[in-house]
């Protein structure tokens, strides 16, 4: 069977209960696309490739994702590295605030991982996912050599996706960020920038500008993300436009856009067309702001509430 492979960083996450205490999870933009795309449809085969330690959480961490359904076998272990962790707080509004001990993480040498694993092989028909984030914690050297690695994957017949996925902290500056995205957008099938990302890189202002942007670097599905504008899709198939709905509530956005992009590429692997896919994303991540931290509970039920 096909799978969706995501590649890319995992942290223990401490949110903030009160003003004493902390409740421990853990989440990454890219694990946070493998549970909903699990979470969506259960048949799919999902996969969590990161570099992990030794250490208490990491085992932690890989439990996790298999209570989630996530496959772990591409979770490798780091001799000496170990998992980063953030803290996250939010306002009454919803807005999230970030504090990162992430440097030196086992997920910022998954290229000594991969080295290491010659004999890695995926299933025909896969996919490989990835954000900028991905890609940001990384060296110069090894962003380079992981894009050589997509490259061999993509000649070998797997398809590519790539959420930019834009954290100007994690960037030397934007041109950094442009010219690592420019080589992913050449690279990557289906694309799902968010038109803010994109006003703030490349001082583009609407879908249809980013489209004209990437178009030169060849895509066979282009989501742009364009907040209360709605969603916009371009395909080989036509163009289609999903309107805005706001949700009932806004706790937490969390992982709004990480929902958004695992539910997408389990429908659109499931056989649903792009428009369809893109209104179920959207009902996804509608929920997914009305509770707080980045994966829902157990017990809420998605179809209760699409």
């Amino acid at each position: 069977m096909s799978a969706l492979v995501v590649i890319g960083e995992a942290m223990l996450e401490l949110r903030e209960k009160d003003a004493s205490s902390l409740h421990k999870s853990f989440a990454g933009d890219v694990l946070n696309t493998a549970v909903y795309a699990k979470r969506f449809n259960q048949q799919q085969s999902v996969e969590f490739m990161t570099g992990v330690g030794n250490d208490n959480y990491s085992q932690q961490l890989v439990e996790q994702c298999k209570q989630h359904g996530v496959g772990s076998q591409y979770c490798w272990r780091h001799d000496t590295a170990n998992i980063g962790i953030y803290s996250i707080s939010t306002d009454n509004t919803g807005e999230r605030f970030f504090t990162y001990w992430r440097k030196g993480s086992a997920a910022s040498k998954i290229i000594d991982l991969l080295d290491a694993h010659t004999d890695l092989a995926f299933a025909a028909g896969s996919v490989i996912y990835f954000s900028g984030i991905s890609l940001a914690i990384l060296s110069d050297q090894d962003k380079n050599k992981f894009l050589q690695y997509i490259q061999t994957w993509q000649e070998q017949g797997l398809t590519i996706a790539f959420d930019p996925n834009y954290r100007a902290r994690l960037w030397r500056d934007k041109q950094h960020a442009q010219s690592y995205f420019d080589k992913c957008y050449a690279l990557a099938d289906i694309l799902l920038p968010g038109l803010d990302d994109h006003m703030t890189l490349y001082g583009h202002n609407s879908p249809a500008e980013i489209e004209a942007y990437i178009k030169p670097f060849g895509y066979q599905e282009l989501i742009i993300k364009s907040g209360k504008a709605g969603v916009f899709g371009f395909a080989q198939t036509g163009t289609c436009h999903v309107p805005f709905k706001a949700a009932a509530k806004q706790v937490d956005a969390t992982a709004a856009g990480d929902s958004f992009a695992g539910t997408y590429m389990a429908a659109r692997l499931r056989g649903d067309s792009v428009e369809q896919s893109i209104i179920h994303a959207c009902d996804v991540a509608r929920v997914v702001v009305q509770f707080p931290g980045a994966i829902l509970p157990a017990d809420v039920n998605l179809a209760d509430y699409t």
